[in-house]
């Protein structure tokens, strides 16, 4: 079809389209027409029919009841025998058949039924049978009740529809026809111009002649046409003559540049050439790079494992050292012995201050620093430093207060370790460099980034203030506003450093303000942190600051332990053997000694403990292995798990992932040296009862 209408002329085209429109439009009318007119006859003949049963109930309803059937047959012939229709009448009176009347009796296929089915008054349209049903009394008697029964054939409605269609058609198909010869006539004010039209076009497009113009006779919408494709071809006319001079311009150009373009492809093989050695040069430096990053990330490694390494040796005899000062405090000694073994705490101490800074700074550098996230009261947590160095602070007279912002927030998820350290050094360098006066630490509500509901804490002082030459230095590593050897306030320049780089780690900046001899205000902003899902889950790396005595534990405040409550402490340094031994016993337990993961299994094997403590690094078998053992003897003896002797590691491993590590083993809790007895004590109120069947 569509190939049938793209091959066609225009006139062709409008007159196939206006004859199948007619036609469509034709048929629809005549078959409206004619199901109109077969609905019409069709309802007429149901008309007629109700009509002639009123007039036999009129006329039946005078006389008398027919006594028989053949008395009814007798007086509905005398009604309808003139009637030319094919037509059944029946009389039921008191539901009795008592009439019958059959007119074409040999052509008619009406069936009349036997009996009255029908509600007394009834008027309906069966396929091509009208059926009428009409009751009446005989007014004879007034009692007698009958009902005539009209059976009709409608099928002359089909002729008289079909003739009346036929009649409407043969005036469509006139009107069609007129139609079509005036369009024909009139077509020709349209198609001749677009075929003029044409005609040029083709001329034109075979000739290449833009010159050429064409004129339309009429002054219509083909006229605008006609002016449009003038205006049209000047365009061409006028392009090509632009593309002519331009070409003539393009060859002048050409030639100059092709004489250009010669002498720079000599320059070019010479920069070709350069760039062949300089790449020659580039790829011995990228291998040499390669190499450097190589052996930098061996460094990097080794630096680590150095790290590790010198955390666990100095960790272990620190924890000989504060150990044992801690109980020499607890025994009787006199004020000079007691000022010495305070001068021994603190010093070791503030050793292992310098060596947690040192891991602190060494994890930030090579990448490793990790943040946890968790819900924490910022203000609690506030309150909680605060508290913590107000011995420090009332040691000098100073006051220290905190003022929290009755506005700013409160409740945050992040690292509530870390924000801590932060806020400590900030207190311990105010208290520090400040002689007299007061510290005050402000928490209030403010913008950071793109969090309005963000905290900045600041800490202002009293002290010496930093002098301006020396400000900034101030967050540089390993730098200090008094580089002598003699300096009064001494320090590894490294606390600011590391508060920096955590601030910046938590989103928020740090800064102060400072001048030489009126105090300094140190300050550092938090976001309101919401998304603790998107940070590291993975972080549980232990915190040091509650290690260093942020949540003290009273051991004299433990219950007593019950009788025969008993450790097993596996140790294989001589000295924190003596120091854990010492602080079980003066707890009440029975401590008995392994000095390796191998005696260990072996005791444990033949005597259930109460609680094991458990060192990692020991000769012959380490502790984890220790671990995995006893867990094993506990699987097949099959021990419930709630039944478990709790195993809690006593390490000098503080790096990131040794906590981990411990837990995966199958040990159920973790503390790093040095240890104290409040840390013992704490972990043994924890785990006291877990390994009793009856709790």
């Amino acid at each position: 079809m569509k190939e049938f209408f793209a091959k066609k002329p225009l006139s062709g085209k409008v007159n196939t389209l206006n004859i199948i429109t007619n036609s469509l439009a034709m048929v629809l009318v005549l078959g409206a027409i004619f199901g109109l007119s077969l609905l019409h006859y069709k309802n007429k003949g149901l008309s007629e029919s109700s009509l002639l049963a009123k007039i036999a109930t009129n006329s039946l309803s005078r006389s008398l009841p027919p006594a028989d059937r053949e008395e009814g047959d007798k007086a509905l012939s005398e009604i309808f025998a003139y009637l030319d229709p094919d037509m059944g009448v029946q009389l039921f009176v008191d539901n009795e058949l008592r009439g019958q009347f059959l007119n074409h009796e040999n052509t008619n296929d009406i069936n009349l039924p036997m009996t009255s089915d029908a509600p007394p008054e009834t008027e309906e349209l069966n396929g091509w049978t009208a059926h009428v049903a009409v009751p009446f009394v005989f007014t004879s008697d007034r009692k007698t009740e009958a009902i005539i029964s009209i059976f009709a054939s409608v099928k002359n409605a089909q002729i008289k529809a079909v003739t009346t269609t036929a009649v409407f058609a043969l005036i469509a198909i006139t009107s069609v026809i007129l139609a079509l010869l005036a369009g024909r006539k009139l077509q020709r004010f349209i198609s001749d111009p677009l075929l003029l039209l044409a005609e040029a076009t083709e001329k034109i497009a075979n000739e290449k002649n833009f010159s050429m113009r064409v004129y339309s006779p009429s002054k219509d919408e083909i006229g605008l046409l006609y002016e449009g494709f003038n205006r049209m071809l000047e365009e061409v006319e006028h392009r090509d003559e632009m593309i002519r001079k331009t070409n003539e311009q393009l060859e002048d150009r050409v030639k100059a540049r092709t004489s250009e373009l010669v002498q720079a492809h000599a320059e070019t093989e010479s920069i070709n050439n350069q760039l062949l050695e300089t790449n020659e040069k580039l790829k011995a430096s990228i291998e040499e790079a390669k190499q450097l990053a190589v052996e930098a990330q061996a460094a990097s490694k080794a630096k680590s494992e150095f790290l590790a390494a010198m955390s666990h040796e100095i960790r272990t005899p620190m924890n000989g050292v504060i150990g044992f000062t801690n109980l020499l405090l607890d025994s009787s000694l006199d004020e000079t012995q007691r000022d010495y073994a305070n001068t021994i705490k603190s010093s070791g101490e503030s050793l292992l201050v310098i060596i947690n800074d040192i891991l602190d700074f060494s994890k930030i550098e090579a990448g490793k620093f990790f943040l946890d996230s968790t819900p924490f009261d910022m203000a609690a947590t506030c309150n909680e430093v605060v508290e913590l160095l107000s011995e420090q602070a009332n040691a000098k007279n100073l006051e220290l207060k905190l003022f929290y912002e009755p506005d700013a927030r409160k409740h945050l998820v992040g690292d509530p370790g870390r924000t801590k350290q932060v806020l400590i050094n900030l207190l311990s360098n105010a208290i520090k460099f400040t002689e007299s006066g007061f510290i005050h630490v402000r928490v209030e509500k403010t913008a950071v980034d793109k969090h309005p509901d963000g905290l900045k804490i600041s800490v202002t002082d009293t002290g010496i203030g930093i002098p301006t030459n020396k400000q900034n230095l101030l967050f540089e590593k390993f730098s200090q506003t008094d580089a002598s050897t003699t300096r009064k306030y001494g320090g590894t320049g490294l606390g600011l450093a590391i508060c920096k780089e955590l601030v910046t780690l938590m989103n928020g900046q740090i800064g102060f303000k400072s001048q030489e001899g009126n105090g300094s205000v140190f300050w550092f902003t938090l976001p309101a942190w919401e998304f603790a899902s998107d940070l590291s889950k993975s972080a549980t790396e232990p915190n040091r600051l509650a290690q260093e005595g942020s949540v003290k534990f009273d051991p004299n405040q433990m219950k007593p332990l019950p009788e025969g409550f008993t450790v097993l402490l596996v140790e294989d340094n001589t000295v924190n053997q003596k120091l854990a031994a010492k602080i079980l016993s003066q707890m009440g337990c029975h401590v008995d000694l392994a000095i390796n993961g191998k005696e260990a299994v072996a005791m444990a094997r033949k005597q259930s403990y109460d609680i094991i403590f458990m060192d990692c690094q020991m000769p012959e078998m380490d502790g984890y292995e220790a671990t995995r053992r006893i867990r094993d003897i506990e699987f097949d003896n099959k021990v419930p798990e709630t039944e478990r002797v709790p195993i809690i590691a006593i390490t000098a491993n503080a790096m990131r992932g040794d906590r981990e590590k411990c837990l995966e083993e199958g040990m159920n809790d973790y503390i790093a040296k040095p240890i104290d007895a409040g840390q013992i004590g704490q972990l043994i109120e924890k785990w006291r009862h877990k390994s009793n069947p009856s709790n």
